[in-house]
Parts: structure tokens; C-alpha cells; sequence
């Protein structure tokens, strides 16, 4: 998104793609706070589980694109649009938010807000 707003003048972005932003710094922190608390309680995993990590909140792409446009003051327009208008091989749920309650009861991870992750991302971005 950065790239594209520095060399567009407008860029079109799927509306109607629901999920959770996922800022990996933040699942390396949970996957090593997952590993201390198996390595240090001899902690039993039940391998059958599956456990799903995000951030929190719930966002469509487009407004998550606003909301980076907004941060880093960029000029660039962002026009919502249906996933039709925008053809690709690979097929995207609509609705692709998961259930983090597990990791979260079993590992005691506290997730974090993919807006205040999204502003940390961009902060640091910017001193690179």
C-alpha cells in the first residue's frame, strides 16, 4: 500500500473482503510466549487442536487501506471496490475472521488491536 500511494494517484481496493489484520511481530511474540510456557510448565499440548492467531478487530481491506492512507497523510485516492472488479487466481473468502479464544485461554496471550499494531508498523517503516 505505501508503495502504490507514493506512485499512484489513486488506487482501487476490495470492499467486501472481511478479516483481521495479522502484524507479524506481534504472532512472533505469541509463538514465543507459546514456547516459554510449554518449555518452562512442561506444559501439555493437545496436538489436535488447532489454534488461530490475529489481531484483533475486524476490517474490510479498503478501510484498512483508508486507515494507512490517513496515518501516513498520502494524497492518493482509495476506491472501493467488489472482489469481481478485481480478478485473481486464487480465490479469497469473504468473510475470513478467525476464532482466537483458544490461544488465548490456553496460552494466556493477550492480543493486540490491529490499529495500534498498523500505527507501530508504519512508525517503524518510516525510520527505515
Amino acid at each position: 500500500m505505501l508503495r502504490l500511494m507514493n506512485e499512484k494517484p489513486s488506487i482501487n481496493v476490495v470492499e467486501d473482503q472481511i478479516g483481521s489484520p495479522t502484524y507479524s511481530p506481534n504472532l512472533a511474540q505469541a509463538l514465543l510466549q507459546i514456547v516459554s510456557k510449554i518449555y518452562k510448565s512442561n506444559y501439555q499440548i493437545d496436538y489436535q487442536n488447532i489454534y488461530h492467531y490475529s489481531n484483533t478487530g475486524v476490517i474490510s481491506w479498503y478501510d484498512f487501506a483508508v486507515e494507512i492512507k490517513n496515518i501516513i497523510g498520502s494524497n492518493c485516492a482509495v476506491n472501493p471496490i467488489p472482489t469481481t472488479a478485481y480478478p485473481t487466481p486464487a480465490k479469497r473468502s469473504a468473510y475470513s475472521v478467525m476464532d482466537c479464544s483458544d490461544i488465548t485461554k490456553d496460552f494466556e496471550i493477550d492480543l493486540i488491536d490491529w490499529k495500534t499494531s498498523l500505527q507501530e508498523c508504519l512508525q517503524i517503516t518510516e525510520e527505515i
